[in-house]
């Protein structure tokens, strides 16, 4: 391509300097609609500020991909549009930097040509001086542009190009002529490209690219210098092949440094914030075909081009009770489909996204409530633009939400204590109007205070949970939750109420054998978390342990009595873990090995051996199976020199199935085992 001589560029930015503005008004700030071609004068805009656009090797893009994205055919929600509003909407400001549809007028090459340096849009390109054939006119079907190259696998391209601007959104129709060409060493380009506005030709494109193989759509961002580019990179492709769509919508959104935004044909195809586009915050934006394939001329053609300040549409100052704004385009007289809706936030503005709509959006901006009935709207259908921003303005009676109709509150309220300071909130949206709730209002009343405080005026989220942190210890909280419609709340939820865990609790360690008898005054150890002692005690034994910290406690056995496990689990761990968020109590259950039962279970009937130690020497022992008296064999039984006996007995035949206590007694010594019956 063709690059501007340095003191021809020197000579033209001076006049860029010297003339900003003339009579006409075609630079009021950030204003063009609808611009001819001709007719306009203007000396800032009378040359390119910059090099066009190299084109994009061959190669630089694979030639497999995806599909064109198609348009979304999601059904549209329909509503009717009100008579009447107690408000009104109005525009404040602009987002409409440029505009042309390219259709409105007939202009031959002549024309085009001779209206460069009085024209919004320039025409150059390399063409004329490599002597290769090109083209450019207008008419009813858009802007086309043409040409060929001089040899195959050379490139000749020509452009229109805008001034620089500052817009961030650029959107144009892009048309290919062919689905393929005839060699192998030639590739046609035909595309939108938004480049830096300096020397250095930084840019992105959304092109079609034709090759002898087929057609494919690209989206490609290239650095280099005044020279031209010389690193490319594609972002977003499709497959080359001979049936792809030759129209593509394009819209290119970017902030010059690292946000680039891509929508083809209307739907988002590629977004990143991290990119070094190296552009400045002024780009200049070229309708360019360049060709390598010297066998016919190929025109590309545009339609519809504009640029804005951005993609969204903000209204302001909504009234209190205001839920959501719609933009509305009427189908029919009174109804009209909703393309696009955003809430009103805590400050009165809805933020409405309409980069994805093909502008100018010709429709009804209109404010709603939680109930659905219509607050504020535009006078008429008016046309938007992204980057436009409105406001409300209101009637004398001011908007009040109708106490018979009230906006639905959330329900179900649940407070629950996780730690020392902190305790989780959940409840359940409201039953109906959920898609209007733009956030939750928690407020709480702080152990015995009787007046409500405001925890988030609004949670700006339709997340049914909360976790309120920061609490102070032991302390008992009250909350309610009131969902928030834009700038208006419902009442409020049930009220909950938690304890938050105190800093510390205390733990006691109880003991008692297996047939319920009390056992105390076995000895007690408590472990920290690396198994340090740092406590002892006899049972009931009583520490005081940190909140949550982690423990074990030890129960140690004596003479006769053994631990067996503890009741509120059954565990046998001994040591045992230890974690404590409340005053608890935990009981070590011991069996007493004085009295053994062979077996120790069975039916009714079972002959059962006993066998008894520790007993007072040369005594008679009574046995006893709940407190009554068994015959035994021996009849008497007595003890031997250790202390020790045996002797047999059978479980009565009244026996209930469970567990039962057998008893042995010398008259001083009484010791237990329990027999289970089956």
């Amino acid at each position: 391509m063709s690059v501007p001589k340095k003191n021809l560029y020197n000579f033209i930015t001076a006049i860029f300097v010297a003339l900003v503005i003339t009579s006409s008004g075609v630079l009021t700030t950030n204003a063009y609609a609808q611009i001819p071609s001709t007719g306009i004068t203007s000396p800032i805009q009378s040359q390119s500020p910059s090099p066009s656009p190299t084109p994009i090797p061959s190669g630089t893009v694979p030639t497999t991909g995806p599909s064109l994205p198609a348009p979304t055919s999601t059904p549209p929600q329909t509503v009717a549009i009100p008579s009447s509003t107690n408000y009104t909407i109005g525009k404040t400001s602009s987002g409409l930097v440029a505009s042309d549809s390219f259709t409105n007028e007939t202009a031959s090459q002549q024309q085009l040509q001779s209206s460069n340096g009085n024209g919004y849009w320039f025409y150059g390109g390399d063409a004329p001086a490599e002597n290769a054939p090109y083209t450019v006119w207008r008419d009813t079907q858009g802007l086309h542009i043409g040409a060929q190259a001089p040899t195959n696998g050379t490139y000749a391209g020509y452009y229109a190009v805008t001034p620089q601007t500052t817009a961030t959104l650029y959107h144009v129709k892009v048309t290919a002529p062919v689905e393929t060409i005839p060699s192998n060493v030639s590739l046609f380009e035909n595309g939108m490209y938004v480049q830096n506005g300096t020397m250095d030709v930084n840019y992105v494109v959304c092109s079609s690219a034709t090759s002898n193989i087929g057609t494919q759509w690209v989206v490609v961002g290239a650095n280099g210098d005044v020279n031209g580019a010389n690193t490319y990179t594609p972002f977003w492709w499709t497959a080359m092949t001979p049936t792809q769509p030759l129209s593509v919508d394009c819209t290119i959104i970017t902030n010059g440094t690292n946000y680039l935004k891509v929508l083809l044909n209307n739907v988002p195809v590629y977004e990143s914030k991290s990119l070094k586009l190296n552009m400045s915050s002024n780009f200049i934006t070229f309708m360019e075909p360049q060709s390598s394939y010297a066998g016919q001329m190929l025109n590309g053609t545009f339609q519809d081009f504009y640029a804005t300040s951005g993609g969204n549409v903000t209204v302001t100052n909504n009234p209190p009770g205001a839920a959501n704004v719609k933009i509305v385009q009427s189908i029919s007289s009174g109804n009209g489909n909703v393309l696009v809706s955003a809430p009103v936030d805590a400050t009165g503005t809805a933020v409405l996204y309409a980069e994805n709509q093909p502008m100018p959006i010709n429709a009804y901006i209109i404010t709603y409530d939680a109930k659905g009935d219509a607050m504020a709207e535009t006078n008429g259908p008016v046309n938007i633009y992204g980057g436009d921003a409105y406001s409300v303005s209101g009637s004398a009676t001011s908007y009040t939400i109708s106490s018979t109709n009230p906006l639905p509150p959330p329900s179900n309220l649940v407070a629950t204590t996780v730690s020392q300071s902190q305790i989780n909130l959940t409840w359940s949206a409201p039953p109906t109007a959920t898609a209007l709730v733009t956030g939750y209002k928690i407020e709480r009343m702080d152990g015995n205070s009787a007046t409500w405080s405001t925890v988030v005026a609004n949670t700006n989220s339709i997340s049914t949970a909360y976790n309120n942190t920061g609490l102070a210890p032991n302390t008992t909280y009250t909350y309610r939750v009131s969902a928030v419609y834009g700038a208006a709340a419902s009442s409020p939820t049930n009220t909950a109420s938690a304890t938050t865990l105190a800093l510390q609790y205390q733990l006691t360690v109880a003991s008692n054998l297996d047939t319920g008898r009390a056992l105390n005054g076995l000895f007690t150890v408590l472990y920290n978390s690396t198994g340090q002692g740092i406590a002892t005690g006899f049972t009931p034994a009583s520490f005081v342990l940190n909140t949550g910290a982690q423990y074990a406690v030890a129960v140690a056995n004596y003479a006769t009595f053994v631990f067996d496990h503890w009741m509120d689990n059954g565990s046998t761990s001994n040591p045992r873990q230890v974690s404590i968020t409340s005053d608890t109590t935990l009981t070590a259950v011991f069996k007493d090995t004085a009295v053994q039962l062979l077996p120790a279970n069975g039916p009714a009937g079972t002959l059962v051996t006993v066998t008894g130690t520790t007993f007072a020497s040369g005594t008679n022992i009574t046995l006893t199976f709940d407190g009554t008296a068994l015959a035994t064999t021996p009849a008497i039984v007595t003890t031997n020199s250790t202390g020790g006996f045996s002797a047999t007995f059978q479980v009565p035949l009244t026996a209930s199935s469970g567990t039962h206590i057998v008893t042995a007694s010398d008259g001083t010594n009484v010791h237990s085992a329990l027999f289970t019956v089956d």
